[in-house]
């Protein structure tokens, strides 16, 4: 599958996920945004980012030395994402919530979920699954969170983002 058609169908599913939830979509076009509402995206975004390394990690390690190539490049790409929901909580801190709390806030069952599934799918299919998961949150990143944070700033202040 090539990229164009990678694109196209996360747009499809995005849009899916928008006709089925009305307020997603006005939060992601930067229409609307609530402060309880974005204060809980963000931390969710923080535990995700966590959950996210360690599948990736366990994919790295189920690769192993089986190919040096893609392990490399799996390697690089978690050295580049650790530590990035570090500008997350900079962010939580400013609306008053601590990195205690963020860790006592449980995930979304949907996120346990996907993450379960990446994880078991590392057992089976290797990387792959991951992969595709990473493309996708790159893809959403680039397209959905400047315009999140846009809308952040606007209704709560830049020092907040």
């Amino acid at each position: 599958m090539d990229r164009e058609r990678l694109e196209s169908l996360a747009a499809e599913l995005m849009e899916r996920q928008f006709a089925r939830v009305p307020r997603m979509r006005e939060l992601h076009a930067g229409e609307w945004i609530e402060r309880d509402y974005y204060v809980r995206h963000v931390v969710e975004t923080v535990l995700r980012i966590r959950l996210n390394n360690e599948v990736d990690t366990y994919a790295l390690f189920k690769v192993g030395s089986r190919d040096d190539a893609l392990a490399a490049h799996l390697a690089q790409y978690l050295a580049e994402e650790f530590g990035h929901e570090g500008m997350f909580t900079r962010d939580l801190a400013k609306f008053g919530v601590t990195l205690d709390e963020v860790n006592a806030i449980p995930v979304f069952p949907s996120t346990a979920k996907l993450m379960g599934y990446l994880r078991l799918a590392a057992d089976s299919r290797g990387p792959a699954p991951t992969t595709v998961w990473d493309w996708f949150v790159e893809w959403y990143s680039d397209r959905y969170n400047q315009v999140i944070t846009n809308a952040a700033a606007r209704e709560f202040g830049p020092e907040f983002v």
